[in-house]
């Protein structure tokens, strides 16, 4: 209302939407760019998979240093969500505890920082709260460190990145599934804001999660990042043109295994 008065269909624009979202609307037949520069490939392959269909071509090299791991799973037991307020004080401490090491990590010299809660805003509140404890807002500003949900950073990206899923086991009710359309776009804009690192903490197990759960297929990734990027680039080394490569991606973003140059 302030800046852009005069944009067609503006009060169509919220926190939930985007300028993408109305640019569909307006213009059908998008051409998608496939290209991707922002993630390393072990990070956009689950948003690849999930959304749009393996067509995503991810163009940045891996990091230089073999020893550093692109997606992290972390899996605390004891977590809990805290009943009343939709935070998680085990996985909040985990990750005020995690970024206050790796800022004093020469490894991450100049590295951002970016916390997303899968939740509700609470705990990204909770956690931003003790971030300004920790390591003060001078460091906070340097690193860029911001915490919010999926939508507090549509367009934006870090460096490094902490997935909180927020939810536990046992809390006396059941999890809710989140299999929606609003479900998948909310998981794979949090998935993909990371450039070098990104970290799933949870507290809960696969078997806590209804199989078609979004969250379920993100864990499950982040425990096994490499192996289908693994298993593609062996099967694409034998294709002899990119239409061979294109039928591959295609068939393998419906779950299936293919078998390669096959006669």
């Amino acid at each position: 209302s302030q800046h852009i008065a005069d944009l067609p269909q503006a009060g169509m624009l919220d926190i939930k939407s985007s300028l993408y979202d109305l640019a569909k609307m307006r213009f059908p037949g998008v051409i998608m760019l496939r290209e991707h520069f922002r993630c390393l490939p072990e990070i956009i392959e689950f948003s690849n998979r999930l959304c749009y269909e393996g067509a995503i071509l991810p163009l940045r090299e891996q990091p230089a240093d073999p020893s550093w791991r692109s997606v992290i799973d972390v899996h605390l037991t004891d977590g809990f969500r805290e009943p009343g307020t939709d935070t998680n004080p085990v996985e909040a401490a985990f990750i005020v505890d995690k970024v206050a090491e790796l800022c004093a990590d020469p490894a991450y010299d100049g590295k951002t920082f970016g916390v997303i809660s899968m939740l509700a805003d609470a705990q990204a509140e909770l956690i931003e709260r003790r971030l300004v404890e920790r390591l003060g807002e001078k460091e906070m500003e340097l690193r860029r460190i911001r915490c919010g949900n999926a939508y507090h950073f549509q367009g934006d990206e870090r460096d490094v990145m902490f997935i909180s899923l927020v939810v536990a086991a046992g809390e006396g009710r059941r999890i809710g599934a989140m299999t929606r359309e609003p479900d998948r776009q909310r998981m794979n804009v949090a998935a993909s804001r990371a450039r070098d690192q990104l970290w799933c903490v949870r507290s809960v197990a696969l078997d806590d999660l209804h199989p078609d759960d979004v969250r379920n297929q993100f864990i499950r990734h982040c425990q096994h990042p490499g192996l289908v990027d693994q298993a593609t680039a062996e099967a694409e080394a034998t294709f002899d043109s990119d239409f061979e490569r294109d039928v591959f991606r295609k068939i393998t973003a419906r779950g299936y295994r293919v078998k390669t140059q096959h006669r």
